[in-house]
């Protein structure tokens, strides 16, 4: 299923009207209750709370560091930034059109890539990172980068 979220991505703030600072509470009163909820423990004061909402195509995961909230990430099954959608992209598509924004908004360019799996590519200036199969966008994920 293609992301009902279209709104464009805005590095270290968020996408549409999502935000890397709302907690579980914000985001549900943004976009409802999301299809299921799962608390990932890593120790008794650090967990991530994960919040899959299948319907609009966005995974919201909560981070807690020492109990405490410190930002939210997002999974996502498109994104549009500058209204391009890259999920159709191939990727150098993908790469160039990614060079451009980073000069466009006047951002050092940094991309560093794994290739196990999946080819991976993390886009570090913007917290953007993107899976490939088979020269296919197979999943996007964004985060702040403070």
């Amino acid at each position: 299923m293609e992301s009902q979220i279209k709104d464009n991505f805005i590095p270290n703030i968020g996408i549409g009207k999502l935000r890397f600072l709302d907690n579980e509470l914000t985001i549900k009163e943004k976009i409802g209750v999301p299809n299921y909820e799962k608390k990932d423990t890593k120790n008794n004061k650090d967990y991530t709370l994960h919040l899959s909402y299948e319907d609009l195509g966005i995974d919201c995961f909560v981070h807690y560091e020492d109990s405490f909230f410190s930002y939210t990430s997002f999974h996502l099954q498109s994104l549009t930034i500058n209204n391009i959608d890259l999920i159709n992209m191939t990727e150098k598509e993908c790469v160039n059109f990614l060079k451009d924004y980073h000069l466009n908004l006047n951002i050092k360019y940094v991309m560093h890539m794994t290739n196990d799996d999946e080819k991976i590519l993390f886009f570090e200036n913007i917290g953007l990172t993107i899976w490939f199969s088979m020269c296919n966008i197979t999943d996007l994920s964004i985060e702040p980068i403070w």
